[in-house]
C-alpha cells in the first residue's frame, strides 16, 4: 500500500488530428461536459493526489471553459513536441515538491470513463518494494504483426499471428515513482527512443513495471468511432449506478 505523496499528471497538449474537427478532441462534449472535464474530475473525486498537473499547449484557449471544484490544487503547465516531453514539463514542475520515492500518475486526457475505483485499486495493489504499475485489459482479439509498417506500402504482408495470451492493451492512469520517470523519460530521450507511455520509459532502463488489469471500458478516445463507443458505456454506466 502506497504511504508517500501522490502526485497526478495529466498530459493534455495533443490536438487530436485523427478525430478531426476545428477544436481539440479533448474539448468536444461527452454527456453534456468536455470530455478533458471527465478525465479530471474522476482524478479529484479520487481524494488522492497532492497536486494535479494538467500540461496544455501553449496556445490552448479552452480549457479556461472548463467547470472544475474551486478545492481542487490544478496547476497548468505548456506541453512539448511530443506526449514524453509534456509530461517531462509536468514533472519539472514539480522538482521542487516531490521527493525521489514520491509516486506519479500520468493519466491520459481522453480517458473519460476511468473510474475513482480502478484508480484505487491502482493504487491500492502497487507495493513498497514496486516502482511502477499500469491499467491494462486482456487483448482478446486474433493479432497480426506484419512485414512493413502500415501506410507505407498498399501491399501489406502479415509476418506472424501473435500468442495472444500474453498481450494487454496499456492504459492509463500509470504510477511511477518520481525519481524513476524522470530517469527513464531523460535516458530515452538521450537514446532517441520515441516512447508511447511512461511504462515503456521505464521498461527501457530495465524497471519491473506491474500490470493490473481493469476494464475495456476505460477507453482512450482517438477517433469518432471511439467517441461513439464512449457514448454507450458512459450511458450504461449512469443507468448502472440509478439502480
Amino acid at each position: 500500500m502506497i504511504s508517500e505523496d501522490i502526485w497526478a499528471i495529466v498530459p493534455g497538449a495533443g490536438i487530436g488530428k485523427r478525430f478531426g474537427g476545428s477544436f481539440p478532441k479533448q474539448y468536444v462534449n461527452l454527456n453534456g461536459k468536455p470530455i478533458a472535464q471527465h478525465s479530471i474530475e474522476r482524478l479529484i473525486d479520487a481524494n488522492l493526489f497532492k497536486k494535479i498537473i494538467v500540461v496544455l499547449d501553449e496556445n490552448d484557449t479552452w480549457f479556461e471553459s472548463i467547470t472544475l471544484p474551486s478545492y481542487a490544487d490544478i496547476e497548468i503547465v505548456f506541453g512539448g513536441d511530443s506526449r514524453a516531453q509534456s509530461v517531462r514539463n509536468g514533472l519539472f514542475s514539480l522538482e521542487s515538491h516531490a521527493m525521489p520515492n514520491d509516486w506519479v500518475l500520468i493519466h491520459d486526457i481522453v480517458r473519460p470513463l476511468i473510474t475513482t475505483a480502478a484508480i484505487k485499486k491502482l493504487f491500492s495493489e502497487v507495493s513498497k518494494k514496486d516502482v511502477a504499475a499500469i491499467l491494462a485489459t486482456r487483448i482478446n482479439q486474433t493479432v497480426k504483426k506484419t512485414f512493413n509498417d502500415a501506410g507505407l506500402d498498399k501491399n501489406i504482408i502479415i509476418d506472424k499471428t501473435l500468442n495472444r495470451s500474453r498481450l494487454w492493451e496499456a492504459q492509463t492512469p500509470q504510477i511511477v515513482r518520481y525519481e524513476v520517470l524522470c530517469n527513464a523519460l531523460d535516458s530515452c530521450s538521450k537514446s532517441g527512443i520515441d516512447v508511447t507511455d511512461e511504462s515503456m520509459a521505464v521498461e527501457e532502463i530495465g524497471k519491473d513495471v506491474l500490470l493490473i488489469e481493469n476494464s475495456p471500458s476505460n477507453i482512450k478516445i482517438t477517433t469518432q468511432d471511439d467517441m461513439l463507443l464512449a457514448e454507450f458505456f458512459s450511458l450504461r454506466e449512469f443507468k448502472d449506478l440509478s439502480k
